[in-house]
């Protein structure tokens, strides 16, 4: 060994990426940079600029004392203190003369890698008083920060994909193979998304350009600038509306309170109806961009929306009517009265599509119209009071009996043919929509009611999914199609598998358990049938 020549070890500050790196030094002089082999994140691996701190290190024009600029522009060196001293008095003469914001700070990224800067810049920050801060990470990684702290309290509690062990990496608006694993802690990208694929894993890449990262994709799913959101409001919305036959044991369960029973049982009701139009017109956009058929997708939707609330009604409206008249009339046969509204539901559904409209938004509100018409008339005799309960009797069955159909097709279409392309990410997603994304809010909504915590979680934790959300997401998988449709169904799917199990298991003990610290009369119309 060269005389003075020794062997470092030290991590790259240039990105998160923090490569390690193996130095020689004679003299203290570096004479090579090289990727560590031993390091257990890069392995090896080091990208140009971790070889180019050699050439900073030793670059003769590099500053190595501060100067201070005269009126002649020459520069005269002056010493550490002098240098400091003279900074802050003017800074803060700018600061006192025309206010905080007149002094701006650019923050550089390896910033992140010193316990000083991270120390002291949020310090000089405050003293400074200023707004005007800008840094690279304005795009990339705020929008990150924010949200890491909105769900786990600190903006530094990043969640890290786990590249190395997963067969499917879903990549929306990233591009790893420039940003080198930035935020992942993941040199070598490009080697580590040829070994995902070499284990048989898939690379989905949802981008509006065709990135670095999309040219090695296993699929490029094309967006329009800013619309991916609607292909993530699509799963939000399908698994907003709840399915309380899940809960069945609560809700016919004499021992709950009834005020409570009836919430649950009348957001499930309400939510399928609420929702529709939302999930529809996010299916719309979601297509629309997706497919990059039209130039104006948000205005396209919307006029799909508004078709089919405009024909739906109409058509209602004088269905109903007409259904009416013709009972009064005597020209109906009772026996097939009922079957009215499947048939107006279906025709509706059908002819809206056909003409350019949103044939599910057109069935629903063609049920509101139809729904309001018949029960309009005030002259309405006894018998027609009967045909009615017989109308609505007949609607329910009808209704419980494609409810069954549409769960059959569930298990035996649905979850039968789901792979395990995107399951990693749906397992996920699935365990927050049922818990944190339903729970929260719903205890936010009780913030000032004053109700028991037990009856919050309960209600909490009641928001099981079922018919409408399997519905929607058959619809936009094939609506949509191709991956982004596959992963909506994926999501959708395991969503609610996951809720029959764990709903369907809780729901006796946990009606055992609050009926036990909220005993109440059994008569349905007690004073006490209430949780506040």
């Amino acid at each position: 060994m060269t005389p003075g020549a020794r062997t470092v070890h030290r991590s790259c500050n240039l990105c998160e990426a923090s490569c390690g790196l193996t130095i020689e030094v004679v003299d203290d002089v570096v004479t090579s940079i090289r990727g560590d082999e031993e390091d257990p994140f890069s392995r090896g691996y080091v990208c140009p600029k971790g070889i180019a701190l050699q050439d900073l290190q030793s670059d003769p024009d590099r500053l190595r004392r501060p100067l201070l600029k005269r009126d002649d522009g020459t520069f005269e060196e002056i010493g550490w203190d002098d240098a400091l001293d003279l900074v802050a008095d003017r800074l803060c003469a700018i600061r006192d003369r025309d206010g905080g914001d007149a002094v701006a700070l650019y923050l550089g990224n390896p910033i992140t890698h010193g316990w000083a800067p991270i120390t002291f810049i949020p310090l000089l920050i405050d003293a400074l008083g200023t707004h005007q801060r800008y840094s690279a990470a304005s795009v990339d990684q705020q929008p990150q920060h924010l949200l890491s702290y909105l769900l786990f309290g600190s903006p530094l509690l990043l969640p890290v994909p786990d590249v190395d062990r997963t067969d499917f990496l879903l990549v929306l608006g990233g591009n790893p193979l420039v940003s080198n694993g930035s935020i992942m802690t993941a040199p070598d990208m490009r080697g580590r998304l040829a070994a995902l694929r070499k284990r048989g894993g898939r690379l989905v890449v949802v981008d509006p350009r065709r990135s670095e990262t999309a040219d090695v994709a296993d699929e490029h799913v094309f967006v329009r600038p800013g619309t991916d959101v609607w292909l993530l409001a699509v799963i939000g919305a399908a698994l907003a509306p709840t399915d309380a036959a899940l809960g069945v044991s609560i809700i016919e369960n004499p021992r709950i309170p009834l005020r409570l029973r009836e919430v649950i049982n009348v957001e499930s009701g309400l939510n399928d109806g609420l929702v529709t139009p939302v999930v529809s017109f996010c299916i719309a956009i979601a297509a629309a961009t997706l497919d990059g058929l039209k130039d104006r997708p948000f205005v396209s939707a919307l006029v799909e929306v508004v078709i089919g609330v405009a024909v739906g009604f109409v058509i209602g409206e004088v269905s109903g009517r007409l259904l009416e008249m013709a009972r009064r009339q005597g020209w109906a046969v009772p026996l097939l009265v009922p079957v009215a509204p499947v048939v107006v539901a279906v025709a509706t559904y059908v002819f809206v599509v056909l003409i350019g409209g949103n044939g599910f938004v057109a069935a629903f509100v063609c049920g509101v119209g139809f729904g309001s018409a018949t029960r309009r008339s005030a002259q309405a005799s006894t018998a027609e009071r009967a045909d009615d309960v017989d109308l609505l009797g007949f609607s329910h069955g009808a209704a419980a009996l494609l409810g069954y159909a549409v769960w059959f097709i569930f298990g035996e279409s649905v979850l039968g043919s789901l792979t395990t392309t995107h399951l990693g990410t749906a397992v996920v997603y699935a365990v927050l929509s049922l818990t944190a994304l339903r729970m929260l809010p719903v205890a936010l909504s009780a913030v000032g009611l004053h109700l028991p915590w037990d009856t919050v979680l309960l209600v909490g934790w009641l928001g099981p999914r079922g018919l409408a959300s399997i519905i929607f997401g058959i619809l936009a998988a094939d609506v949509i199609g191709g991956a982004a449709g596959e992963l909506v169904l994926t999501v959708v799917a395991t969503t609610v598998a996951m809720s029959v199990l764990a709903h369907g298991l809780s729901a006796g003990p946990l009606a055992a358990w609050y009926s036990g610290r909220h005993p109440v009369d059994e008569q349905p119309g007690s004073a006490s049938a209430d949780t506040g």
